[in-house]
């Protein structure tokens, strides 16, 4: 149940972000503040669903419930891209 509820938020999350980072970058009427923005706000989405949901998908599949270094720099990851967002 958790596995296709992960699965399915990535498989939509990751196209349809990357439709409208290439509607934004195709079309020179959307070259405006808002729609760069919007690009913007679409590569981060990207960015923490392919930091943390893979993460979510493995262990389900596995039931591992130890803590690993690389969930220690997933989250690392996530907070630089949170403060990045936040000042950009």
């Amino acid at each position: 149940m958790l596995f296709g509820l992960f699965l399915s938020m990535y498989l939509d999350t990751v196209p349809g972000n990357l439709l409208i980072i290439l509607a934004v970058s195709s079309d020179s009427h959307l070259h405006t503040p808002i729609y760069f923005f919007l690009s913007n706000l679409s590569f981060l989405n990207i960015s923490f669903t392919s930091t943390m949901v893979p993460k979510m998908i493995m262990d389900v599949q596995s039931d591992s419930r130890v803590i690993y270094v690389a969930c220690q720099h997933r989250c690392l990851f996530f907070t630089c891209l949170h403060v990045w967002m936040i000042c950009f």
